[in-house]
């Protein structure tokens, strides 16, 4: 039997059949692959989208640990700034200076160094000075503590201590003269 698929009617219809079938199981394979790429292309800026959303979640949340630590901290940055005084505020030093020596009743004699400005480190500074003190020896030492204690930093590099004389000694006058040399830091403007 030979098969003649011009006379055949069902024979062509079952070759265009075939042939659509064919046809459409071609398209739907390059459809799948151009799908599943796309797929696979949308998957990776879906997984890229997740990590840029994680990182800018923990950015957030330490922008929010940062905005608390500064809302913690703010009320106090006034007084850091202001911890060293700069250059045009070191004149008060010397003011400041005799005004506590006159609390504790004590002669002052104050002079900064003739010598510059020397840089410490990056962004401090210090002026060299001396003093002289005069009074009750428990007086100069109250009077050392406070002005360490003051608002400057202050480090007094050199005492030289002299006592009253021994009639005075005996009476009970306690009074001593001291050279004292430092330094107060200040800040860079």
């Amino acid at each position: 039997m030979k098969l003649d698929f011009k006379n055949d009617l069902f024979l062509r219809q079952v070759a265009i059949k075939t042939g659509i079938i064919l046809v459409v199981v071609v398209i739907s394979f390059i459809a799948i692959s151009f799908l599943g790429k796309n797929i696979k292309e949308k998957a990776l800026n879906i997984s890229g989208l997740q990590a840029q959303t994680q990182n800018l979640s923990t950015m957030g949340e330490t922008f929010s640990k940062l905005m608390k630590d500064y809302q913690t901290v703010e009320p106090y940055l006034t007084s850091v700034q202001v911890l060293l005084p700069s250059q045009n505020e070191i004149i008060n030093f010397s003011k400041d200076i005799s005004d506590l020596a006159q609390t504790f009743n004590i002669e002052l004699g104050f002079a900064f160094e003739k010598n510059e400005v020397k840089k410490i480190s990056e962004g401090i500074s210090a002026v060299g000075f001396s003093m002289s003190l005069k009074g009750d020896f428990s007086k100069a030492v109250e009077f050392i503590i406070a002005l360490k204690d003051s608002r400057y930093f202050v480090d007094l590099t050199a005492f030289d201590f002299t006592g009253g004389s021994s009639d005075n000694i005996a009476k009970g006058v306690k009074t001593i003269s001291a050279v004292v040399r430092g330094r107060v830091f200040i800040r860079n403007n």
